[in-house]
């Protein structure tokens, strides 16, 4: 997996100097939470890609398209300033993108070795996301908690659908099964507590380092078998239960 993920041991090693710093940061006078909480999010998000990863000299700009997910995580308040969240989420990350489809590679009865060049329309990555998040306290004013939000995010691919131009015989979902690759994200989130034990929940997190294993259905003019690169900007709304 190490191999496949490609992320450098420096980054691990600076995530987890974050998550070290920051404990030993917190004041032994403030007041140990010790309280969990559970939150379930809708998750709508903006996925950065390029137009084109498949012909050598066509125009390629950089583009985006929406999508949707959802969300539960627990979160673990370790003292007033600090908390950790892990959790599960589910989320269909579409591409609207030129890619080649190589059917000479796709399971039967699609597998065909015609050779005839199938160009994608778009791509669809439907993954289940296991963040584990280290939350820390700016502001708690008014029922208000606002927070600064970091983590590192494993991204399992359950299946993919292509959406092809031409040849549909070809286009299709397809199983996968596999890591996709590691997020390294950062935000801001912001609790409004409503009730005694309910809060609206909101949070926006970016990808700033996103990893994405090659594919081996798609190439390009370049290479045999390719990677979709992409980040993404990700928002999330729901309600928080303190347990």
């Amino acid at each position: 997996m190490a191999n496949l993920l490609s992320i450098k041991p420096s980054f691990i090693k600076m995530l987890f100097l974050v998550f070290i710093t920051a404990v030993a940061a917190s004041s032994p006078g403030i007041a140990q939470s010790n309280q969990f909480s559970l939150a379930l999010q809708v998750q709508p998000a903006i996925i950065f890609h390029k137009n084109n990863y498949a012909y050598r000299a066509k125009e390629t700009y950089s583009t985006s398209t929406p999508c949707i997910g959802i969300e539960t995580t627990l979160k673990y308040d370790l003292n007033k300033k600090i908390s950790f969240e892990t959790g599960v989420g589910y989320m269909s990350k579409r591409l609207e993108t030129v890619a080649f489809l190589n059917q000479n590679v796709l399971p039967p009865p699609q597998q065909s070795g015609t050779l005839e060049l199938v160009i994608t329309k778009s791509v669809s990555y439907r993954t289940l996301s296991i963040p584990v998040n280290l939350l820390y306290q700016i502001v708690a004013k008014n029922k208000v908690n606002t927070t600064l939000i970091t983590g590192i995010t494993a991204n399992y691919l359950l299946n993919c659908f292509y959406e092809v131009q031409n040849y549909k015989q070809y286009q299709g979902t397809y199983k996968k099964n596999t890591w996709q690759g590691l997020s390294l994200n950062a935000g801001i989130g912001c609790d409004y507590q409503f009730a005694s034990k309910t809060c609206l929940t909101t949070k926006v997190l970016y990808s700033f380092i996103n990893k994405v294993k090659r594919d081996e259905y798609l190439f390009s003019q370049d290479e045999y078998v390719i990677s979709l690169p992409h980040t993404y900007l990700q928002f999330s709304l729901g309600v928080r239960v303190i347990l």
